[in-house]
């Protein structure tokens, strides 16, 4: 069983208000056409309008480029779009109301005391195990300062700073799943310093996996560069045993910067919400064994 927050929820609320505060701000510039009633015809495939009002006779407008068109569809656009984004609203504060989160921190008012096992975890692997590693692996994050530190500017919810706003998203999605993932982690091997925007420990089975985020794969100037850059570290990670689909994974922006976070969210529940598949328990990686390679090849730099 997972521990999840509802941190991802508030935050929705949070966006949803936004977007409503705008819908409604943009229904009132054209709340004056909020009777009116659009016709069309199609001459060929080019639409031709007309309006009309409750009563009355319809009048000719023309085609989609009169401004008193474009007036009617904004109106009914965004009196639409509030109306959806007000029952969003009042959906997620009925939920958040109706929300009783299950945490280390709230068991003992949920439970009689002498219901609780005195060695009870939440986590399928033991706490003092994923506490440990992490401790252990933070400590070697430290000893290596990060490069262009003063490009973290964006902060999570466990007060991390990040790059980006979607890494941001991401980080804090991992978090609401009871995960502690390990941002920028300097990862060495024969010689070469990978730095991978999240190392993570799964949370039903002791593996290592390696999220990146790709960002700029398809950014219209940086793209090319970009893409080779990101190749040079996909031949490094598979010479580790880090392989795409199995324990490597990927997220991808769109050119102008968007991301399809509903997406984004399921595919980290499905992989993460459940056991490793069976190719991802042959050829994963052991949480140790990678804690003392990692030690090992530092220590033979006199790193540490």
């Amino acid at each position: 069983m997972l521990t999840r927050n509802v941190s991802l929820i508030e935050g929705l609320l949070n966006d949803e208000k936004k977007l409503l505060q705008f819908l409604d701000g943009k229904y009132r510039q054209y709340k004056d056409y909020n009777d009116c009633k659009l016709d069309v015809r199609y001459v060929g495939n080019k639409p031709y309008y007309s309006f009309h009002r409750a009563a009355e006779t319809p009048l000719y407008l023309g085609s989609a480029d009169n401004v008193f068109v474009q007036n009617i569809q904004n109106c009914r656009t965004y009196r639409e779009l509030s109306a959806i984004c007000r029952d969003n609203v009042q959906a997620i504060e009925q939920f958040l109301s109706q929300y009783t989160p299950i945490s280390p921190n709230n068991l003992g008012e949920l439970l009689p005391k002498h219901y609780l096992p005195p060695q009870f975890s939440l986590s399928p692997l033991p706490a003092s195990f994923n506490q440990k590693w992490y401790d252990e692996m933070l400590k070697i994050k430290n000893l290596i300062p990060p490069t262009y530190p003063e490009a973290l500017k964006i902060p999570t919810n466990d007060g991390i700073m990040v790059r980006s706003r979607v890494e941001a998203i991401i980080y804090n999605y991992f978090l609401s799943l009871g995960m502690t993932p390990l941002y920028e982690f300097p990862l060495s091997y024969e010689g070469k310093l990978l730095r991978p925007d999240f190392t993570l420990l799964h949370p039903l089975r002791p593996f290592i996996y390696i999220w990146e985020h790709f960002g700029r794969m398809f950014h219209p100037t940086d793209g090319l560069q970009y893409q080779q850059s990101a190749l040079y570290k996909l031949n490094i990670y598979k010479e580790m045993g880090f392989y795409p689909g199995c324990n490597l994974f990927f997220s991808f922006e769109n050119p102008d910067g968007s991301i399809d976070t509903e997406h984004l969210i399921k595919e980290i529940s499905q992989i993460f919400g459940n056991p490793p598949t069976a190719q991802a328990r042959r050829l994963g990686i052991d949480a140790t064994d990678f804690l003392e390679m990692q030690k090992n090849i530092l220590q033979s730099q006199n790193v540490i």
